[in-house]
């Protein structure tokens, strides 16, 4: 079973994770740098941990959401720095990381799976205003699931063919 890690756990973060752990009927670990986020994490049935470097070593598939394209760059290189064969990263977050172009070519020589799956930014504008839009948080959270799901079998295959 593939462990699943999320990076991100803002207020619209934590929710989407929430939502995967409660249809996947299992927790995830996530990061945040807010101690108050990772705790609330905790409280929502998640596993909270205190060093992203974690995530990065465990977790088969890491997903991101950062409302910025630099935090998300970061993070991303510093998960391309871990040379992890056959791990997969999602990003969700509504903005790309200027050089994500480059990002991508270095994880493909690392045989490393990075797939930009932007969530629409009016997502982080509803959180901001406080605002609860359920249809487009389902719709943008049912886009991301489709996208885990072709991971998966993407994986099935590369083991068949191996």
């Amino acid at each position: 079973m593939r462990k699943i890690g999320f990076v991100g756990l803002d207020a619209t973060g934590q929710k989407i994770a929430v939502q995967m752990m409660k249809e996947n009927g299992r927790p995830l670990m996530g990061y945040d740098e807010k101690m108050e986020n990772r705790t609330h994490f905790d409280v929502d049935g998640g596993i909270a941990v205190e060093d992203p470097h974690i995530i990065y070593e465990n977790c088969d598939l890491i997903i991101l959401w950062f409302p910025d394209g630099k935090s998300v760059m970061k993070v991303i290189e510093d998960i391309l720095a871990t040379r992890r064969e056959g791990l997969a990263i999602i990003n969700i977050s509504p903005k790309l990381p200027t050089k994500f172009h480059e990002l991508k070519r270095r994880s493909e020589e690392q045989k490393i799976s990075l797939l930009e799956i932007p969530l629409p930014e009016y997502l982080i504008e509803e959180e901001k205003e406080g605002l609860e839009n359920t249809h487009s948080k389902v719709e943008a959270y049912r886009k991301m699931q489709y996208f885990v799901k072709q991971m998966n079998e993407e994986v099935k295959v590369r083991r068949i063919i191996q």
